[in-house]
């Protein structure tokens, strides 16, 4: 574990899938990276050993080297693929494959089986980001819209630590918007918010926000904002986003807001689980 909170809840969402799957069982040791040998050393022998982050990419060979195990990289890696294992890359990004590779809808989440309910929409914010100009007005905008468009909804709005100050208070006061900064919440407060929302919309650079939001049972819509054309590669994260336009998992803001109006296509399998399957066959 390399100490952000983005790699840890993708490596806990693949775990709490292999938890549920038949005929294994699963002990499980955080390991911050870098430990010490004489740490590590008074663990179990692993079977697997998983990571996300470039962080952890010698951790996981080393252990691996040292310990055992199969190594499962929740990423794209800045190593060779062939080094590890299996290697689970979101689909927006471009990587080699030695047949250890297999692409994913986004980065992993915990799936959310709950029934949404129709009178709850979430809409979650970023921020500043290098693939996308972020204009206050303009998502403040696109808020407004959406709840306008959409009065039998209660909306909570959301922030998050990348979003500039003053942007949440600058919205409007609804009666049907309830506003909620970050530093107002908890890490399990989003995952209940989004299992109860029929209808949620995220900003285009939260990519983690996105994919999480993806793998509940609510519609998704996307705010979009203009891409950064000073970009020395194309815009990643744009790709990913007109994938998922293209095969109608995703509404974007620029063909409307009436998200409960959209044809999208719900995730038939969760993701967490497709993957977890994946790494119990390698471990027959």
């Amino acid at each position: 574990m390399d100490g952000k909170k983005g790699h840890e809840k993708q490596t806990q969402a693949l775990i709490e899938g292999l938890k549920v799957q038949p005929g294994f069982e699963f002990e499980e040791f955080a390991i911050p990276c870098p430990s010490p040998y004489s740490y590590v050393n008074t663990l179990p022998r692993p079977d697997l050993v998983i990571g996300a982050g470039h962080a952890t990419h010698l951790s996981l060979l080393a252990n691996k080297l040292l310990y055992g195990g199969k190594t499962v990289l929740l990423m794209k890696p800045s190593l060779p693929a062939m080094l590890f294992d299996l290697v689970f890359v979101p689909q927006h990004d471009m990587c080699t494959s030695f047949g250890n590779v297999h692409f994913t809808e986004g980065v992993l989440s915990p799936s959310i089986d709950k029934k949404p309910n129709p009178n709850c929409g979430v809409i979650l914010l970023g921020g500043t980001s290098r693939h996308f100009e972020w204009s206050t007005s303009e998502v403040i905008q696109q808020v407004q819209e959406i709840a306008s468009r959409n009065p039998a909804k209660t909306w909570t709005v959301c922030d998050s630590p990348r979003t500039p100050i003053g942007c949440l208070a600058s919205i409007p006061d609804r009666r049907n918007v309830a506003k909620k900064p970050w530093q107002e919440t908890d890490e399990s407060f989003l995952t209940n918010l989004l299992s109860v929302s029929s209808a949620t919309w995220v900003s285009c650079d939260s990519v983690t926000m996105l994919y999480e939001a993806l793998g509940t049972r609510a519609k998704v819509g996307i705010l979009m904002l203009a891409s950064n054309k000073s970009l020395a590669r194309p815009n990643k994260l744009l790709r990913g986003i007109e994938k998922l336009a293209a095969s109608r998992r995703v509404h974007l803001s620029t063909t409307g807001f009436k998200l409960d109006e959209a044809e999208l296509l719900l995730l038939a399998e969760s993701e967490v689980n497709r993957c977890a399957q994946i790494v119990t066959r390698l471990l027959h």
